[in-house]
């Protein structure tokens, strides 16, 4: 549940950094309970990066890091790599298929 900004090697942060933490708890619950997973399992810094952005989008990624003063502005070439270009997905490509439901039988 590792924030981006400290991804990204910011020291500086504050409540944002325990909100995207209980976002990511509460997503993992909603959307991935079927696998108890987390809902983003990097395996590594720069797979996890790259699992973030492909969700949230990569410009959005960048602004919420920005968004703390101190976050490197110079990216290594891996880090960019692993942002990559994505846009951001809908939130309904993560909820599980609903089946539908079948009308009540009559009482008989």
């Amino acid at each position: 549940y590792k924030a981006p900004e400290l991804l990204l090697g910011n020291s500086n942060y504050d409540e944002r950094l325990d909100s995207w933490s209980a976002g990511c708890v509460f997503a993992g619950l909603l959307f991935k309970s079927h696998d108890d997973q987390p809902f983003f399992k990097g395996a590594d810094l720069l797979d996890q990066l790259s699992q973030i952005a492909q969700v949230v989008g990569s410009e959005a990624l960048l602004d919420y890091a920005r968004s703390f003063h101190g976050t490197r502005g110079d990216l290594s070439p891996e880090m960019r790599a692993a942002i990559g270009s994505y846009n951001p997905k809908p939130w309904t490509n993560f909820l599980p298929p609903v089946s539908p439901r079948r009308p009540p039988r009559p009482p008989r």
